[in-house]
């Protein structure tokens, strides 16, 4: 009788156990996309901010590299530029931009 409470008491033990770790396993990856989803929108923000104030003539402090950056990482598009008459800054950047194939 005692070997048969020893052997259900471990099984509850060992399952409590996978029950905490799949339960923290799960909470941390939720949190990991929150994460990433947030820093995705603060992303594409910035690169729709910088696409608008470039239309607009407002060169501020922007890079080659970010703008090469947006384009790349699927944020915006050169037609984003095109669109508001900007295209020029792309162009001045063109080396750094990759393939439509390769970007994001």
């Amino acid at each position: 009788m005692k070997h048969e409470m020893d052997g259900w008491l471990k099984f509850l033990i060992a399952a409590a156990c996978i029950v905490v770790i799949a339960g923290g396993g799960y909470y941390a990856w939720s949190e990991y996309q929150t994460k990433k989803d947030r820093e995705e929108a603060s992303i594409r923000y910035f690169c729709q901010t910088m696409v608008r104030d470039l239309g607009r003539s407002e060169t501020k402090d922007y890079k080659g590299g970010q703008i090469a950056t947006c384009i790349n990482g699927g944020y915006v598009t050169e037609m984003d530029f095109q669109s508001v008459n900007a295209i020029q800054y792309v162009d001045q950047v063109r080396s750094l931009i990759k393939p439509k194939d390769q970007q994001k």
